[in-house]
């Protein structure tokens, strides 16, 4: 006699909360349009996103701008609140600074952590160099 097999179906609702940790090598080869899409279609989803890396303040610019531009078209959006944290140590020598540009330069820059989410999920968000602090909103 065979087993039957049970299948686990793990429905979303709409209390559900998502986090959605992006590397930073899935957006490293897209340019700034396609990082943007990528971000906002988890962001659309009602997904918090934990991003290895950090935006260029143009590309957190774009990303704003596109969120601005959907508040009002898309049912229940109500833009983004995005903060990030580097690993950046003011007190570096001299040559562990340059050796760190120089590493940003090539790769991007990897030792921070970019977190972006939907307003209507994220509540507030607080922020020092050292750590960064958010809340969310219950329903």
């Amino acid at each position: 006699m065979a087993k039957k097999k049970s299948k686990k179906v793990n429905k979303k609702s709409s209390k559900d909360l998502t986090i959605h940790f992006m590397p930073y090598s899935e957006i490293a080869k897209e340019d700034t349009i396609g990082r943007i899409k990528k971000i906002m279609s988890a962001v659309l989803d009602q997904k918090i996103v934990i991003l290895q890396g950090k935006l260029t303040a143009d590309e957190e610019v774009r990303l704003i701008e596109n969120s601005m531009m959907l508040i009002g078209n898309v049912e229940n959006f109500q833009g983004v609140e995005i903060a990030a944290i580097s690993g950046e140590n003011e007190h570096q020598k001299l040559f562990d600074r340059i050796r760190h540009n120089i590493a940003k330069i090539l790769v991007g820059e990897q030792d921070a952590i970019t977190i972006i989410g939907p307003a209507s999920v994220v509540k507030d968000i607080k922020q020092d160099p050292k750590k960064i602090e958010f809340m969310l909103q219950r329903k």
